[in-house]
This record gives C-alpha cells, structure tokens and sequence, in this order.
C-alpha cells in the first residue's frame, strides 16, 4: 500500500481545517444584518429579511458599509413606490371622469409627490454619507419621514400597507444610520 506524500496530508489537514473553521462560525457567529438588526433596531424580522434579500448588503464587511447599503436599498424601495403610487395615477386619469375620480386623483398626486420628494431627500443622504458626512445624512433620512407623510395625510387606503412598510423600512435605515452620528444634542 502506497504512502500518502507529505503534499497531500498538508492539503487535506488544511481543507478539514477550513471546513470546521466555517462550522464554528457559522454556530457561534451571528451575521452582521442579524446583529446590527437585532441590536440596533425597532423592526428587526423588516429589518433582516430586507437587508438580506439585497446582495450588497449580504456582502457588507462593516457597519459603516451595512448602513450605506440600507440606504441605496431604501431608495430603491422608495424608487418602487413612486413607481407604483404613479401607476395608479394614470389609471385614474384614465378612468371615467367623475368628481370622485377627480378628488381621488389628487390624492394620489399628493402621494406621488411624497415619494418624489422622498427620493430626492434619500439621494442628498446617500450623498452626505459617501462623504462620511453621517449627521447631514442622519438628518436628510429624517426629512424622509417628512415626504411621506405628504401621503400618510392623505389617508388613501389603497397606500396604507405601502406607506407602512416604506415608513418601518425608513425607521430602521435612519436607527442605523443614526449610530455612526458623533454624540450632539438629539433632542
């Protein structure tokens, strides 16, 4: 029976090696989504499942690179709802004209112009926190909630699960964010 060389014990001891490695990691090892979710948020299955359906997010090494990825995925959220919220719009437009159709099709512009607004305060934060600037990108997540509730207000029960979830999403982007702001005056 042939000896096995040296080489060939090395590799092996060095793949088993690796493969425990990776099995102690991953039971006793939490993710970086899952910790900072957990720890750092008032949604955190919202919060979770969001992060860890986007790719770079999944991907993030740190904290600082996990918020930054929240925030793209946050616009794009916002960017799908605008999409949505407009969908409906033209529907109305081109539905039968009544003064109903017409009350509801401002409503829903109102709606539109939320999220439009939304989209515009989010890519000035993305922005801010490309710079490492993370209190202008703190307070420009902020100014979020302001937009949305251009459609919160306008109390359109075909938006209530929309604005709800967009709102929940925005709350755990801006508790994250908010960790990396140096100590001043919240309040």
């Amino acid at each position: 029976m042939a000896k096995p060389d040296f080489l060939t014990i090395f590799l092996l001891l060095l793949v088993l090696n690796k493969s425990f490695s990776l099995a102690a990691t991953a039971q006793d090892g939490e993710s970086l989504i899952s910790k900072a979710c957990r720890k750092e948020t008032d949604y955190p299955d919202l919060c979770i499942s969001t992060l860890e359906a986007n790719d770079v997010s999944k991907k993030a090494k740190s904290y600082e690179s996990l918020c930054g990825a929240a925030m793209v995925v946050l616009k794009s959220q916002l960017e799908k709802a605008y999409l949505f919220v407009t969908e409906s719009l033209a529907k109305q437009t081109n539905s039968t004209p009544s003064e109903t159709n017409s009350k509801t099709k401002t409503q829903i512009q109102g709606c539109a112009d939320g999220f439009q607004h939304a989209i515009r305060r989010i890519n000035d934060g993305i922005a801010a926190f490309d710079k490492k600037n993370y209190e202008e990108a703190y307070y420009k997540i902020d100014t979020v909630f302001e937009s949305l509730d251009e459609c919160k207000v306008k109390r359109l029960d075909m938006f209530q699960n929309l604005n709800d979830v967009t709102d929940a999403f925005a709350n755990v982007v801006s508790t994250l964010v908010e960790k990396l702001v140096p100590a001043f005056d919240k309040y």
